[in-house]
């Protein structure tokens, strides 16, 4: 066999690996074994439906959406002798396009998220409302059902701060990313002459940051007013996940505001420009 046929094996072999272990080649094979199993006899049928759900599940474990929020990672002890897996070049140096389109998905993402951050805080403080009112109407009860109705109440706001706190998670990851690709676009020196173009948008986002944080702040307040009382050890719990999440959107915004105070500096001549490739 001469060097070219092998090549020509070795890429096939690994086309045919690539559409094996494909999550969609799963999921087809799994269905069709599926549906074979309800025409097959009772014992065979029963190994058709286990080796499908087999099929559902590991086709699932390999999708990304899915994937990336598991913890953990399983290999397989199989090794294939003889097979040479593809290995990925190096992805190239990003330019002031890619800086660019970065920056507004990301910014247009994170402005959304804020929103929606803004949103469900105010319906959070509406709800406190509403769980206080619920206390007081049981303030001649016995001490079981007031206990009772505050762990139900804990347990409510350690709920809402979790959600909370996924929406402030995937705003810090889009603020961070906006703000990268920011700098770098704007810390080219082919750029120096536009920047002065931009300061009015800068301003407005200054502007908007600056009182989502002074809301935030008082709501922060608010939530540290009650957690003093020190009501009972479940509302004391659900309000320490609240104040720790909406102290991260404090920074989140914190970090929007330090890159308008950078962005001045470099707009007015003060700021630094970067030495060397990838330097902010």
């Amino acid at each position: 066999m001469c060097v070219r046929d092998k090549v020509l094996l070795v890429a096939s072999d690994s086309r045919f690996w690539a559409l094996v272990q494909h999550p969609r080649t799963n999921l087809i094979v799994a269905v069709l074994m599926g549906g074979s199993a309800h025409f097959a006899p009772e014992v065979v049928s029963y190994v058709l439906f286990s080796v499908a759900g087999l099929l559902i599940v590991r086709s699932g474990w390999e999708w990304t959406p899915i994937r990336r929020h598991i913890p953990i990672e399983f290999q397989s002890p199989i090794v294939l002798t003889g097979h040479i897996p593809q290995v990925a070049p190096p992805p190239a140096q990003a330019g002031l396009l890619d800086f660019e389109l970065y920056a507004t998905s990301s910014m247009a993402a994170a402005t959304r998220t804020l929103s929606r951050l803004g949103a469900k805080m105010q319906r959070g403080a509406v709800r406190m409302g509403i769980w206080t009112a619920e206390l007081q109407r049981t303030a001649n009860r016995s001490i079981g059902i007031r206990h009772k109705v505050l762990v139900r109440i804990g347990r409510k706001i350690g709920k809402y701060a979790a959600g909370l706190g996924k929406l402030e998670t995937r705003y810090r990851e889009q603020t961070n990313r906006y703000v990268d690709n920011a700098r770098q676009w704007a810390s080219h020196p082919a750029n120096q002459g536009n920047l002065i173009l931009l300061q009015p948008a800068i301003d407005g986002m200054r502007t908007a940051t600056t009182g989502s944080r002074t809301a935030t702040a008082g709501y922060l307040d608010s939530v540290r007013t009650v957690r003093s009382q020190n009501v009972s050890q479940a509302i004391n719990a659900g309000n320490d996940v609240l104040i720790s999440v909406l102290g991260r959107i404090i920074e989140d915004l914190d970090i929007v505001l330090a890159y308008c105070d950078w962005f001045d500096q470099l707009a007015s001549g003060q700021g630094q420009l970067p030495t060397g490739t990838g330097d902010l």
